[in-house]
């Protein structure tokens, strides 16, 4: 019986501490449901993961311009489930041709690739919806 116990215990904190740590910069594409792959948008995801609770920021780069924008995200983390939402626009460089979107996701972790993927929709601009996928970077958010 103590060596069930002490298998046991063994087993689930083992289990509790195998949820990947998602924390840190993530980049990829957003592919937006329409767009060509040549269109779909350059887009980076830096994540502090504490517990279920996510904070983080995103940068969207435009195709085929120097614009972007960069908005604070907030949400929550469950067994390698990411439910994200962005909330503010902290920084943009835009054309006044464009809209800024803010966008809920629902991501997964993926064990086999690495790769975090998943759906987006946006939550103020109407018929903005897509796929997501992103991998983990070496690279620097830039501001």
């Amino acid at each position: 019986m103590k060596f069930f116990l002490v298998f046991f215990f063994a087993f689930s904190t083992w289990f509790a501490s195998s949820q990947t740590n998602l924390s840190g910069l993530w980049q990829g594409v957003l592919m937006k449901a329409g767009d060509k792959e040549l269109e779909y948008t350059v887009f980076f995801l830096q994540l502090d993961v504490q517990g279920n609770n996510v904070n983080g920021k995103t940068r969207e780069e435009f195709y085929k311009t120097d614009f972007y924008t960069i908005q604070r995200v907030k949400g929550s983390a469950e067994s390698n489930q990411l439910k994200l939402q962005q909330l503010t626009v902290e920084k943009k460089k835009i054309s006044s041709k464009l809209s800024v979107c803010s966008m809920d996701f629902q991501l997964a972790y993926i064990d086999s690739t690495g790769y975090l993927t998943g759906k987006y929709v946006s939550n103020t601009c109407r018929g903005n919806t897509g796929k997501i996928v992103l991998y983990r970077s070496k690279a620097r958010f830039q501001e």
